[in-house]
């Protein structure tokens, strides 16, 4: 890949995120908490983030409610200074929090999420607009995360097709129904009947998103997994399945396959938030830096796995990375 490629990252429901720290949290009590960290996010937020981070410049565009666009401005200006260009659009109302509890005590972590903005029609269309300037053939467009109140699937379409169009290279990091909607997949089928034209240069859903493009609850084996990637496969030239603390799949365009991850003692990992959005950061950056299929996913379960055993998004160190590239274990997966 091209290092003259621009990255661009679209959250178009962006989150401000609170990590507090509970232990011995239980729900229906009075528990006494430290607040650990605030900061702005959303999943195409801290992709920014962690390319930042691993020295690439970014454009974030995408919503942010008024009551937060400084807080938004500011972070993204000091996460690493002119590595991020802040392009997100301003709109009335609040932009949502995601709330993470931290209980060391149990090792365990809680997630409350609240509602933020909603988009009506005029934000709408200056959305349409600013993807419309920003995609180009030589861009990367990255849609990351869930909907806000006034978009739906079909909107999200459109905005989706404007980069397919322009020949942009595209990354979807979204949940199962929008991505069997986006890619036109039929979810009667389990795995790849037929060689089907490749729309999309990335998809990265995890275990249950994978298992929501195709509408069953859950998968039962590993095969039933591999088979429902093979057949995102067919729409998308490279396909990442994550599966929590069990690694990771990767399908390159010509059909290879690998399982990966990282033997690491379960008690380093404090917070999981935000590993999804810095495993794929993880990806651009080993693609841009040309590695090939095994090592791109060696590079980015590592870089997952240093974001898991630190309480903040993009906060690890870079040397942490490298002992844990060692201690990635690749594995190939037979046709």
């Amino acid at each position: 890949m091209s290092k003259s490629l621009s990255i661009i990252t679209v959250t178009l429901n962006t989150a401000s995120d609170r990590v507090l720290q509970a232990d011995n949290f239980t729900v229906g009590s009075h528990t006494r908490a430290t607040q650990l960290l605030r900061y702005p996010a959303g999943k195409g937020i801290n992709v920014s983030r962690t390319l930042a981070r691993l020295g690439w410049m970014s454009v974030a565009t995408g919503f942010v409610g008024q009551q937060h666009a400084d807080e938004f401005e500011q972070s993204l200006r000091d996460a690493e200074p002119g590595s991020i260009r802040n392009q997100l659009l301003t709109v009335p109302g609040s932009t949502r929090e995601n709330i993470t509890i931290i209980d060391t005590a149990n090792n365990s972590d809680t997630h409350i999420r609240t509602e933020g903005y909603t988009i009506n029609s005029h934000n709408l269309g200056r959305i349409t607009t600013k993807i419309g300037l920003l995609a180009r053939p030589e861009s990367i467009l990255v849609f990351s995360g869930s909907l806000p109140e006034g978009i739906d699937l079909a909107d999200f379409y459109t905005l989706v097709n404007i980069a397919f169009s322009a020949g942009s290279r595209v990354i979807l990091d979204i949940d199962g129904h929008a991505l069997r909607h986006i890619l036109n997949i039929d979810s009667s089928q389990s795995s790849p009947s037929q060689p089907a034209q490749k729309i999309c240069y990335m998809a990265k859903p995890n275990q249950q998103e994978l298992a929501d493009l195709l509408n069953l609850p859950s998968f039962n084996t590993f095969d039933e997994i591999l088979n429902a990637a093979r057949l995102l496969a067919t729409r998308v030239e490279w396909v990442v399945v994550t599966l929590g603390s069990d690694g990771a799949i990767l399908i390159d365009p010509q059909g290879n396959a690998y399982k990966g991850h990282v033997d690491i003692n379960p008690d380093q990992i404090i917070n999981t938030v935000g590993c999804g959005d810095t495993m794929l950061a993880g990806l651009i950056d080993a693609q841009m830096r040309n590695l090939p299929a095994d090592q791109l996913l060696r590079s980015a379960l590592a870089i997952a796995t240093a974001n898991a055993a630190q309480i903040g998004v993009a906060e690890y160190d870079l040397s942490q990375v490298q002992s844990l590239v060692e201690e990635t274990i690749i594995t190939p997966i037979a046709s």
